[in-house]
């Protein structure tokens, strides 16, 4: 820690793979009648696979991003929020 603030150390994360993932699994739930929006944050929030619906797959598809991706998860969806998919962009 230099002058109170923490430097975060991020995990080796396959932001290609995530993106397509999360687009897959966002359709399932919708398919299945579920808001993606509100069951994929629960998920990310509380690394609670249940959250997530195991129709066609998907769980399986998210548990590959729990626990210790929690904190790259955030950070690559806020880079795409706030930069889209300029050359800054992960």
């Amino acid at each position: 820690m230099e002058n109170g603030t923490e430097r975060l150390n991020t995990n080796i994360f396959p932001v290609a793979d995530f993106d397509e993932d999360l687009r897959r699994v966002y359709g399932l739930l919708a398919k299945n009648g579920y808001n993606p929006v509100n069951q994929i944050v629960g998920y990310i929030i509380s690394d609670d696979p249940t959250y997530i619906t195991a129709q066609g797959g998907a769980r399986v598809i998210m548990s590959k991003y729990g626990g210790g991706y929690r904190d790259e998860i955030l950070r690559v969806m806020l880079i795409k929020y706030l930069v889209g998919d300029s050359p800054m962009a992960p």
